[in-house]
């Protein structure tokens, strides 16, 4: 899979919602170092300032 390319598992988000409600992240994507854990937006990361 290229860089441009979606991930056809988490279409991009880095987070796959299993039938069951669970949410995990997408192994594929993590296997693949496409994650990155820091966010460059505070405000999106969940920390309260």
């Amino acid at each position: 899979m290229s860089e441009n390319e979606k991930c056809p598992k988490c279409q991009g988000t880095g987070m796959i919602k299993e039938s069951n409600g669970t949410i995990h992240v997408c192994y594929n994507c993590l296997a693949e170092g496409k994650l990155d854990v820091h966010s460059k937006e505070v405000k999106d990361s969940g920390v309260k300032v």
